[in-house]
């Protein structure tokens, strides 16, 4: 062979394997996301996928039954995962505390929308939804945020109807996002295949997926939550603690100016939390009443608190610390000047009250006449990361509960001190 002929060879393998090789460095990433982003997350990831060479790798489902498999160090396709993103961001940020995973950020919001079938006649949502002839669908609360966020929905219609909480969660329907939901056809929008079923009337999901149905069956009907019972739902993603340059270059494009218009064409907001018109509520009996917001809260003298979690990482109890800043609830309430009346004051219980209608509430003396005030913590920051940047409200911690979880309070709006009756 001629030795020209033979370089040229030899220069064209070289060329063909560098460039081989930069395409494995590239690699592919592997993405679990919240079924609601199925349609948009998958143009997304095509326009990214035409534009980087990058191989991406997308599974989607209920968002805790995704964290389940996360967390399961024997599903070897979740082991290969890089990116979570889910529809909240508790299940992400429980895969943070079980270690492996980075800090989580919202990247996405959505709101909730009732689905009804052609025969409802649309009116009052309220009032549809309590009718007893209303069948009312929702999704499995846990498994799925869709569902979480109709129970909050259901919680906050207390406010506007007295005993409407109680019906509304007793007459729901959990009819997919669970381990046992029925699984629409291959083609079919879920939720539409779901209410061509006949069981239901109406449907309370995310805005985007009553958008989805819709396509796919024209006649459906969608119907806005008024402000008074809607609730905000925040997309939260992680990336594991070694993912790869590709898998960040991933989760960072998709908070840019292009992925967004993409996201927002399928009814979905930015991932900016408006926390301008967030006031936290101290009132009832006291001189001074309260309202605060995100700057008066950063502004007090914030204390850290540490709590030791016993948590499962591959199969094993580990102990993890998490690290809060905040302010003691008692602090809050000494703020506020409660009634000087010393023999009611022994009396009075501290209410606290959430966004989504969540009550829970602490005697006069588990704060101010025990150790167990010195952790009843209104919470501003969690392991660095600003709790009202990412949820719009504070949240609440009593640490010392030895079952912390009742009196665990999200998104925080309201404290009242109540004074017993005379």
């Amino acid at each position: 062979m001629k030795p020209r002929l033979v370089l040229w060879m030899t220069a064209c393998f070289m060329a063909c394997s560098l460039a081989s090789q930069a395409q494995a460095q590239q690699g592919s990433v592997a993405v679990m996301a919240a079924g609601s982003l199925k349609d948009a997350l998958t143009e997304v990831a095509a326009q990214y996928q035409a534009k980087s060479g990058v191989g991406l790798n997308l599974t989607f489902g209920p968002s805790g039954l995704l964290r389940q498999r996360l967390e399961n160090s024997a599903d070897a396709a979740a082991q290969s995962v890089s990116l979570f993103i889910s529809a909240d961001t508790d299940h992400p940020q429980k895969l943070v505390q079980g270690g492996g995973w980075q800090a989580h950020r919202v990247v996405l919001q959505n709101r909730m929308c009732v689905l009804a079938n052609e025969n409802v006649n649309t009116g009052d949502v309220l009032n549809l939804l309590l009718d007893p002839s209303t069948r009312v669908g929702i999704s499995t609360p846990k498994a799925d945020p869709a569902g979480d966020y109709a129970w909050a929905l259901f919680g906050k219609a207390e406010a506007l109807r007295v005993g409407a909480t109680q019906v509304l969660r007793e007459k729901a329907q959990q009819l997919t996002g669970g381990p046992q939901s029925a699984q629409a056809p291959s083609g079919r929008n879920p939720y539409a295949w779901v209410m061509s079923q006949g069981n239901v009337d109406v449907f309370v999901t995310y805005c985007t997926n009553a958008k989805s149905a819709q396509k796919d069956t024209p006649a459906l009907k969608i119907m806005a939550i008024p402000q008074a019972l809607q609730v905000s739902a925040s997309y939260g993603m992680t990336l594991r603690a070694n993912a790869s340059s590709a898998a960040q270059q991933f989760a960072q494009a998709l908070m840019q100016a292009d992925a967004q218009a993409i996201f927002a064409r399928y009814g979905f907001s930015s991932a900016e939390v408006n926390t301008a018109e967030m006031r936290l509520e101290v009132q009832g009996s006291v001189q001074d009443r309260l309202s605060l917001s995100r700057q008066d809260l950063l502004a007090m003298t914030l204390k850290k608190f540490e709590e030791q979690r016993t948590v499962t990482q591959e199969g094993q109890q580990v102990a993890r610390k998490l690290i809060f800043e905040g302010v003691l609830l008692r602090d809050l309430v000494e703020r506020a000047q409660p009634s000087p009346d010393r023999r009611q004051i022994r009396k009075t219980v501290v209410l606290l009250t959430a966004t989504d209608g969540y009550q829970t509430s602490f005697s006069w003396g588990e704060l101010f006449n025990s150790p167990l005030g010195d952790g009843v913590v209104v919470i501003l920051r969690q392991d660095g990361q600003d709790v009202v940047q990412t949820d719009g409200w504070p949240s609440l911690r009593s640490l010392q509960d030895l079952r912390s979880g009742p009196r665990h309070v999200r998104w925080l709006k309201r404290i009242d001190v109540v004074l017993p009756q005379s």
